[in-house]
C-alpha cells in the first residue's frame, strides 16, 4: 500500500448542510439568499429524521480544537458559474487569509494571506513571499480594509467565512456534515459560545450535545452607492448547549454512542490543508438579508436597462433625438445615462420612450419660439420719429472710447 495513503486517517464528509437558497431575478441570474430554515438537497438523510426545512438540529463537535471543527477565514472567489448541464458550480479560488488584527492604540496589524490566482499578481508592496512551484505567493492581509476588498459597486469581493465539521448523532455517526456561514452576526456568537465552554468548569464543548438554530435578527446593511441603511432581518445560526434535553429526548443509547467515540475522532478530522481548499457554499457568498434583495435589485435594473437599450424602437427614438437636440448621435454610455434615469418605472421602455419625445418636443418648442422672436423684431415697424430741433452748435469733440473686447457684446437676440 501507497505509504500516503497508509498514512492516511480523515473522516468522510457526509453532506453539506445550506443556510440559503438559490433564487433568479428577472434576467434569470442566480443570486443566494438567507431563509429561516436549513437547506438539506446536499445532506443525505438528514430529512428522514427532521423533515424537509428544519428550523433547529441537534449536532455535537468530535474534538476541542476549534481550528479544526470551526476554521474561518476570509476568502476570495471569483463569480460562480455554470457547468455544461446547467448546474451553478462554483468559481475560482483567488485569495485566502487570516486579516488584521485591531490593535488598542486604533491602527491595524495586518495578516498573511496566500494569493492563488496564476493569471495576476497582488500589488508589488503587498507581496511578502513567492513560490513559483506551487504558482502561489503569500501577500499581506488587511481583511476588509485591503484594497481588493469590494468590488467598483461597493459589494464585498473577499468575505470573511466560517465551517463548521459537526457530527449529526440523530443521523449518522459515519462521517461530518460541512456548514458554512459568511454572516458577521452568527461567527462571533458561535466562536463566544465555544471559548466560553474550553475556559470554563467543563473544560472544553468536544461531544457535548447542542441545538443549532436558526435565529431572526435586525440588520441595517448599508447601500454601497448611496451610503443610506437598508432596515431589513437576517438568519442567523445560534448554538446552545442541548444535553439535558438531549438526554431526555433521545435516552441512553445515544449518549453511550457518543461517549465510545469520543477521543477517537481528532486524528480523522480533515488537514488544516484539505479545509482549507473547501470551499464556501460552492463559492456563492450568503448575502445579508437586505443586501441581497438590494444587490439583485440593483442587477435586475441594471440588466433591464441593457436588455432595452439595444432596442430598435430605443434606437431609433435615440437616433433623432441626437439629431434634434445634440446635433451628434448619443454614445451607448449616454443612453445608458438616460435610461437608467427612468429606473423604477413600471413600464421602463415607455418611459424611456416617452421622456425621448418630451425631450425632442420641449427642444422644437423653443427653437420655434426663438425663431418667431427673430422674426418679430425684423418686421416690426420702427418708432415714429422725433422732431427735429433748432440746430445747435456742435459740442468740442470728445475722443472716442474704444470698447474693451473682454467685454460681452449682446448677440442679435439682445442675450449675452
Amino acid at each position: 500500500m501507497l505509504q500516503s495513503l497508509a498514512a492516511r486517517r480523515r473522516v468522510p464528509i457526509l453532506g453539506k448542510i445550506r443556510l440559503g437558497e438559490r433564487r433568479e431575478n428577472q434576467a434569470g441570474k442566480e443570486f443566494p439568499v438567507n431563509v429561516p430554515y436549513f437547506v438539506l438537497d446536499d445532506a443525505p438523510g438528514v430529512a428522514e429524521v427532521y423533515g424537509e426545512k428544519p428550523a433547529s438540529i441537534e449536532i455535537v463537535f468530535p474534538t476541542n480544537d476549534m481550528e479544526a471543527v470551526t476554521p474561518s477565514a476570509f476568502r476570495w472567489f471569483s463569480a460562480g458559474r455554470k457547468d455544461k448541464g446547467g448546474n451553478p458550480i462554483g468559481g475560482k479560488r483567488i485569495c485566502q487569509g487570516n486579516g488584521a488584527l485591531e490593535l488598542p492604540d486604533g491602527t491595524f496589524q495586518p495578516g498573511v494571506a496566500t494569493w492563488y490566482d496564476r493569471s495576476r499578481k497582488p500589488p508589488e508592496d503587498e507581496i511578502i513571499s513567492i513560490d513559483a512551484v506551487a504558482g502561489r505567493c503569500s501577500r499581506v492581509c488587511w481583511g476588509d480594509r485591503c484594497v481588493d476588498a469590494k468590488d467598483e459597486k461597493g459589494y464585498p469581493k473577499c468575505r470573511m467565512g466560517m465551517q463548521l465539521f459537526v457530527i449529526l448523532p440523530r443521523v449518522s455517526f459515519d462521517g461530518v456534515f460541512q456548514i458554512d456561514t459568511t454572516s458577521r452576526n452568527s461567527m462571533p456568537q458561535i466562536h463566544d459560545q465555544l471559548v466560553f465552554m474550553q475556559n470554563g468548569p467543563r473544560g472544553g464543548f468536544a461531544w457535548i450535545p447542542f441545538r443549532l438554530y436558526k435565529k431572526e435578527i435586525p440588520v441595517n446593511p448599508v447601500d454601497p452607492r448611496t451610503g443610506e441603511t437598508v432596515p431589513g432581518t437576517q438568519q442567523i445560526i445560534a448554538l446552545e448547549v442541548w444535553e439535558k434535553e438531549f438526554d431526555r429526548l433521545y435516552g441512553a443509547d445515544t449518549k453511550k454512542a457518543l461517549q465510545q467515540l469520543k477521543g477517537s475522532a481528532q486524528q480523522f478530522l480533515p488537514s488544516p490543508d484539505e479545509i482549507e481548499a473547501t470551499t464556501m457554499e460552492d463559492n456563492y457568498p450568503m448575502l445579508e438579508a437586505g443586501e441581497a434583495e438590494l444587490a439583485a435589485t440593483v442587477e435586475t435594473k441594471v440588466n433591464d436597462a441593457k436588455g432595452i437599450a439595444n432596442d430598435p424602437e430605443i434606437l431609433s427614438a435615440f437616433a433623432e433625438y441626437g439629431k434634434v437636440v445634440m446635433n451628434k448621435q448619443l454614445s451607448e454610455k449616454d443612453r445608458m445615462l438616460l435610461i437608467r434615469k427612468k429606473e423604477g418605472s413600471p413600464d421602463l421602455k415607455a418611459a424611456v420612450l416617452e421622456s425621448i419625445a418630451r425631450g425632442i418636443d420641449e427642444h422644437k418648442k423653443k427653437a420655434q419660439a426663438k425663431h418667431a422672436a427673430k422674426e418679430t423684431a425684423k418686421t416690426s415697424t420702427p418708432p415714429p420719429a422725433k422732431p427735429q430741433a433748432e440746430p445747435q452748435a456742435a459740442p468740442p469733440q470728445q475722443p472716442a472710447v474704444q470698447a474693451n473686447p473682454s467685454t460681452p457684446q449682446p448677440d442679435e437676440d439682445g442675450i449675452i
